[in-house]
């Protein structure tokens, strides 16, 4: 398996949890992930593997 193909498992991976905090702090959970998803791809050159997506 890929890199990018391993990246986005654990970005999936991530989603309930951080659907969980958007909503406790806002209250809307579309808006809030649905675009930090969108700009994760563009921002990969940013990530170190191994770390959490979960902070």
């Amino acid at each position: 398996m890929t890199l990018a193909a391993n990246i986005q498992g654990d970005i999936l991976r991530a989603i309930p949890h951080h659907r969980g905090f958007a909503i406790s702090i806002t209250g809307i959970f579309d808006d809030l992930i649905q675009k930090a998803i969108v700009r994760a791809p563009t921002n990969l050159d940013q990530f170190t593997p191994g770390t959490s997506m979960q902070e």
